[in-house]
């Protein structure tokens, strides 16, 4: 039974077939790591693949000094601040920046224009969770896992999302499993291109973490990840034709890479 139900769930993708006359459009998300991904790197990853839309998060200067312009020419349309931002092939007639719950952190909402139909994208990062020192008793304090700050962000997004009329795309790192709660949450209002057209686990981080801080003295890395937090989501607009992890490009997070396709009717 265990093996038929990861069978279905994980390895029998449910992808849509293009017929030709469907617009289709291509979406790469990474999570750049600060300082790991270098723009040397980011630039070779983006001219491979040649998607529409990429959203990146956890940028830095260098990127947008140097990365960015080498892809002005491809990617004419370009808004980021801070630790985000969003390339495309297509205008982007509006963008804002979002800050989910009320915290410092910035999203991106964006507005572009494919084939004439206006496309909602958000470029997200959630809160990342973690075990926090939490105190029951005046003289007791015991390790939790403390995730509330990222379920309040969810929260925002879904209601966010709830209230969109346009065709929209989500995508980026939300620091959650698809076992979580608040993916459950988030799934209510939107697609999952993995999980319709991926094929296997779709595991995107920590890819290459240093194990010595489990194994002392150890010069080993974990080179592969064991936790789907990267996502590529959709209104009911689309539908999912592929989705995959690509290739490392020094982040500890792998890209994630989807092509929907617009089914009009919604």
């Amino acid at each position: 039974m265990l093996v038929s139900w990861l069978h279905l769930k994980y390895f029998s993708p449910h992808a849509l077939r293009a017929n030709g006359s469907q617009p289709n459009i291509r979406i790469l998300s990474l999570n750049s790591s600060w300082h790991k991904t270098s723009s040397q790197n980011l630039v070779k990853l983006i001219q491979q693949q040649q998607p529409d839309i990429i959203c990146l998060q956890e940028i830095v200067r260098r990127h947008t000094e140097k990365a960015f312009p080498r892809l002005q020419t491809s990617y004419p349309y370009q808004v980021y601040a801070q630790s985000v931002a969003i390339l495309s092939k297509y205008p982007i007639l509006f963008s804002e920046n979002l800050h989910l719950a009320g915290h410092q952190e910035i999203q991106q909402r964006a507005i572009t224009q494919i084939n004439q139909q206006d496309v909602v994208v958000y470029n997200i990062q959630v809160i990342s969770p973690w075990i926090r020192p939490h105190k029951i008793l005046p003289f007791l304090t015991i390790p939790i896992y403390d995730y509330t700050k990222r379920s309040a962000e969810i929260q925002d997004l879904v209601q966010r999302l709830q209230k969109e009329t346009k065709p929209f795309i989500v995508v980026g790192d939300f620091n959650m499993t698809d076992q979580s709660q608040d993916y459950h949450y988030l799934r209510t209002v939107m697609q999952d291109s993995f999980q319709t057209s991926g094929l296997g686990f779709g595991f995107t981080w920590p890819h290459g973490w240093e194990l010595s801080f489990l194994i002392k003295n150890s010069t080993s890395k974990l080179n592969y990840p064991l936790f789907r937090i990267d996502y590529i989501g959709y209104s009911k607009h689309w539908g999912s034709h592929s989705s995959k992890v690509l290739l490392t490009t020094g982040s500890d997070h792998l890209p994630v890479e989807a092509e929907l396709i617009y089914l009009k009717s919604g």
